[in-house]
């Protein structure tokens, strides 16, 4: 079972999306929001951010499905790259870190977005750089669910302290998988 703190963090952020319905544009909250943070100082994820910008994160892929918004994040003052400023967010208090502290970039980001975003998306998703994301696919399984419930989808980590100390110390549950969760 994942920590409730967690699940509310999960449960909120969002970006805003406008679509288009007939042939106007109308804005309100997306169906699906996915979430990339980027490393300027990587080039392999430039790389692979423009990979999916011209695959499944493309304007087609978005709008066959339904609407999604796909978001890069870089941190602030980094060169955020022209071919991906339209789709990229830079968040107060962003940092550019190592493989190593990974989980406390991705942690101030769902603070972020908990805070910041809470009212323009009803499902989002953190994915890497380096997954392909059938977005049609999700959208279609989570049209299956109430996004007024707490869901977690993806899996689901543990970080477990040595037998002796479990007495003091719980594990500490965390969401983690590199093709995503939602």
């Amino acid at each position: 079972m994942m920590p409730r703190s967690l699940a509310a963090v999960l449960a909120l952020g969002s970006i805003l999306e406008t679509r288009v319905h007939g042939g106007a544009l109308s804005s309100g909250p997306s169906n699906l929001c996915v979430f990339v943070p980027i490393s300027p100082r990587s080039r392999k994820d430039t790389i692979l951010a423009h990979v999916a910008m011209e695959t499944w994160a493309s304007p087609a892929a978005r709008l066959a499905a339904g609407g999604v918004r796909v978001t890069f994040l870089s941190p602030p003052g980094a060169e955020v790259y022209p071919a991906l400023a339209q789709d990229t967010v830079q968040f107060p208090n962003d940092v550019d870190t190592d493989y190593k502290r990974l989980p406390i970039r991705t942690f101030m980001m769902w603070d972020y977005l908990g805070k910041e975003r809470t009212d323009d998306c009803r499902w989002f998703m953190k994915a890497d750089a380096d997954s392909y994301v059938n977005l049609a696919a999700v959208a279609e399984r989570l049209a299956c669910f109430d996004s007024s419930e707490l869901y977690y989808f993806g899996v689901a980590h543990a970080i477990l302290p040595a037998q002796h100390m479990r007495e003091f110390f719980p594990a500490v549950f965390f969401a983690h998988g590199g093709s995503g969760y939602v």
